[in-house]
């Protein structure tokens, strides 16, 4: 037993000699921690010199390839791989995670590690489903963020990151308009890189700024601003690949005027409302390539009713990732459709509303290419079936997709700008070639030969393209080859007997691909 005790003293020193102590580092006894720190702060001291850290113009290096070893269902090893700024080395690493089910989503702190150690135990299975992501740390702040990790019971999933933008900062913030009672209009000027605005309001009682707008219109440079803000201060940024300005400067917003429903007089008082029940078995189904439905089940409470849903996303790759308002649906309606690219990747959860009261949130869902088609969009690999006939300068062989896709549905869709259909043919004994009849939309071609035997080693394949009035485009996969080479020649159409000779080995002829 002692010697046991002797190798794993000696291990734990080892690896404390090749990578730095750790904070709040364990005894030997505690064998395989040395690199673990269950501190919840930073690895860097406590007394800080401003007037110093305003003089440093070097940036921490971020860390990079951020792994994950799976050491049990409840426990996981991190790793990272960092090359120091020789200008500024870091004094640790910190540990950061992000938990979609929580009230406000942001980057916390786990824990944190010692400079150049490049490891870090995690232990728990309340740990499971949170993504995680490492920093570099020193006094004066910390590095950009590594690729992010989602911890499940199977092991990880690779995030990407966001890209950092050059971004400059909104001028001219102001109140421009009063559009009615408790409906004001401001506008912005901004010329930098955006993606999207977001608005903060200032909450007196927690000394705080929060998010209650975002505004994905990278065009706009105004907005409505109702009781969600009324007399509070505001104020407007740029978000750009994940990225957010600094701040503009702030604007007060005038109180809100609610009439009394006792006196008909106004007051300042908050409009009353129930809590309505939640909403529940959240969904999403695919109907265009860039187009998805949501939809979800809701039964009213029999003493609130609801006014309406609001739907919210949550994009993963952004910096500081927040639930964002998408849209709200009039009462009754229980379906949202997400049009174009910018929805994609991204999570979305639905609350119900009653007057300015909502419910609890339905669970998060992801909306991704993955996704499948609605059941009534035929939108699946096609068929095709082969023809060949004598003509009056030589012979033809006709090509035709037999099976139904795109079915009308898919044609007749208010979403679709058109679907085409793309061939790729072989002529003669060679293979088959690039795509040669491309945005075509008919269903089928004709290939033209001047000798029966290069028409009797033809053949060809087609896929079908949906384009969307969105900007996106999908494809099926390839159909099977047809045509009169033998291995493609599976009920090929030859009433005239012009290539018997495809027929001869028959037995052992091949499906295509």
């Amino acid at each position: 037993m002692k010697n046991v005790r002797l190798f794993k003293l000696t291990a734990s020193m080892a690896l404390a000699a090749t990578m730095g102590a750790c904070t709040n580092s364990s005894s030997p006894e505690d064998d395989f921690f040395e690199f673990t720190s269950s501190s919840k702060g930073d690895s860097s001291s406590s007394s800080v010199d401003v007037s110093a850290c305003k003089t440093v113009k070097e940036s921490l290096a971020t860390p990079t390839k951020f792994n994950v070893a799976n050491d049990s269902d409840s426990s996981w090893t991190f790793s990272w791989e960092y090359t120091r700024n020789s200008d500024r080395p870091e004094t640790g690493f910190r540990i950061e995670y992000l938990d979609l089910d929580a009230t406000n989503t942001d980057w916390k702190s786990e824990g944190t590690t010692n400079a150049e150690v490049t490891l870090y135990k995690l232990q728990g299975k309340s740990k499971v489903g949170k993504y995680y992501r490492v920093v570099a740390i020193d006094d004066c702040g910390k590095s950009d963020g590594s690729n992010r990790l989602q911890i499940n019971e199977n092991g990880s999933t690779s995030v990407s990151t966001a890209t950092d933008a050059d971004l400059g900062v909104p001028t001219n913030f102001a109140i421009t308009d009063t559009l009615g009672e408790n409906l004001w209009l401001v506008s912005w000027t901004y010329s930098g890189d955006k993606d999207s605005y977001v608005l903060q309001r200032f909450i007196e009682s927690k000394n705080a700024w929060e998010k209650f707008l975002t505004i994905d219109d990278r065009t706009a440079l105004e907005t409505v601003i109702d009781t969600a803000a009324a007399g509070k201060y505001i104020r407007v940024a740029a978000v750009y690949e994940g990225k957010v300005s600094t701040y503009s400067d702030k604007i007060k917003m005038p109180d809100a005027v609610v009439k009394s429903t006792s006196t008909g007089t106004t007051s300042t008082a908050s409009k009353s409302s129930c809590k309505p029940a939640a909403p529940t078995a959240i969904t999403v189904t695919r109907i265009a390539p860039s187009v998805w439905q949501l939809g979800w089940t809701y039964k009213e409470a029999s003493n609130c009713a609801e006014t309406g849903f609001i739907v919210q996303s949550l994009d993963i790759d952004a910096d500081n990732p927040t639930w964002k308002d998408v849209a709200k649906t009039a009462e009754d309606v229980v379906n949202y459709k997400l049009k174009g690219d910018k929805f994609r990747e991204k999570f979305y959860r639905v609350a119900a509303l009653n007057g300015d009261k909502k419910s609890d949130w339905t669970d998060q869902i992801k909306v991704s290419s993955h996704i499948s088609y609605e059941s009534v969009y035929n939108f699946t690999k096609p068929e095709i079936s082969a023809r060949v006939y004598s003509a009056p300068d030589g012979y033809e062989m006709q090509l035709t997709v037999t099976t139904d896709t795109p079915n009308k549905n898919v044609l007749n869709s208010g979403d679709t700008k058109a679907v085409d259909f793309a061939f790729q043919l072989a002529y003669g004994t060679g293979d088959v070639k690039d795509t040669i009849i491309d945005a075509y939309q008919e269903s089928s071609v004709v290939m033209k030969f001047k000798s029966v035997e290069a028409l009797c080693n033809s053949y060809g394949r087609v896929k079908v393209i949906w384009t969307d009035n969105y900007g996106s485009s999908d494809e099926t996969d390839w159909s099977v080859r047809k045509g009169t080479r033998t291995a493609y020649s599976s009920g090929l159409t030859d009433q005239e007997g012009l290539c018997p000779y495809v027929y001869k080995d028959e037995s052992s002829s091949s499906s295509a691909e």
